[in-house]
């Protein structure tokens, strides 16, 4: 999948404001791709952009996601349905809000079958059962007939991604899919994603503002900061050596040395109050009159590496 200059749009009481601008990114066959940064930054908007699930307040300005040379933007809506669930789909923030509180899990899990593949009831509740099993229960029928509220948040989990992989998608969104989990529950979804994605040849675009996460995850990362990506390397080279003041303040923040923990001074500005020039001066150590004034372009660093900064040769 390829993004090209996308930029999105919401309407406001004083009218629209630019939530994501110029977003590029490059997801390879078989690559996990993490977008980072704090929340607020645009990173949900810029998946729900992908799959055209934008709220009605939302409109896309410019730019073209293109998946398998086809524009996600332009083709018909009925084009669309058929591509969310069967070649692109997405694991949620919240499973309880994500499933249906009123309907058996089995039945939403056979769904996917009967109403993109056309199979029978019998045979979309085997494959749903063989599903089940696949994401790690262990008595997948016995689950099949519960409702979500039976389940913990790691099982409702493990049955959204279940739905997700139901029809060997070629690429997975996972939107921080892991925030409302305890720790040994994030690590069991994590693990059984990265398994998942191996295993089914996937791509997958995952959302989050855990580094850590990203460490263990990760072929490639995009820093994110006020709806623009700032940084992009692979993921080993990140870790050596970020570029962008705030990639190097994420990393600061979140890997303390000793004791100690050094916080990004400041906070994400207010759509309504964008400061000019580049977006994260306000909070930089190394702003200058220039960083005030305009805002930096793409740099290149090398063959997987670029970052929007006046550090390195705008």
């Amino acid at each position: 999948m390829e993004i090209r200059k996308l930029s999105v749009e919401v309407m406001t009481e004083t009218g629209f404001l630019e939530v994501i601008k110029d977003v590029d990114l490059t997801i390879d066959e078989g690559e996990i791709y993490s977008l980072v940064g704090e929340s607020g930054c645009g990173k949900t908007v810029t998946a729900l952009s992908v799959l055209r699930l934008l709220g009605p307040s939302f409109r896309v300005k410019n730019g073209s996601v293109l998946f398998r040379g086809r524009d996600l933007l332009a083709i018909p809506e009925k084009e669309m349905e058929k591509i969310r669930g069967r070649e692109i789909s997405m694991v949620f923030q919240e499973p309880m809000t994500s499933l249906n509180p009123v309907l058996k899990i089995g039945e939403q899990t056979k769904e996917m079958f009967v109403v993109h593949l056309g199979l029978k009831k019998k045979e979309a509740k085997e494959r749903a059962i063989e599903l089940l099993k696949e994401v790690g229960f262990e008595n997948p029928e016995k689950r099949y007939h519960q409702y979500p509220h039976q389940l913990s948040g790691g099982q409702r989990q493990r049955v959204l991604i279940a739905i997700s992989i139901s029809l060997n998608p070629k690429l997975i969104i996972c939107d921080e899919p892991t925030t409302s989990l305890d720790v040994a529950s994030e690590w069991e979804i994590l693990n059984l994603l990265l398994s998942l994605v191996r295993e089914r040849k996937m791509s997958m675009l995952f959302i989050t503002h855990d580094l850590h996460i990203v460490e263990n995850l990760s072929h490639k990362i995009g820093i994110m900061y006020l709806g623009r990506i700032v940084e992009e390397q692979k993921k080993d080279n990140f870790f050596k050596k970020p570029y962008h003041p705030y990639s190097q303040g994420l990393l600061r923040s979140a890997f303390m040395r000793g004791e100690k923990l050094i916080p990004i001074k400041g906070s994400v500005p207010d759509l309504k109050n964008v400061p000019k020039g580049c977006k994260f001066h306000p909070r930089c150590d190394y702003v200058m009159d220039l960083c005030m004034r305009e805002e930096p372009k793409p740099i290149r660093i090398d063959d997987g590496t670029w970052v929007r900064c006046f550090l390195y040769g705008n």
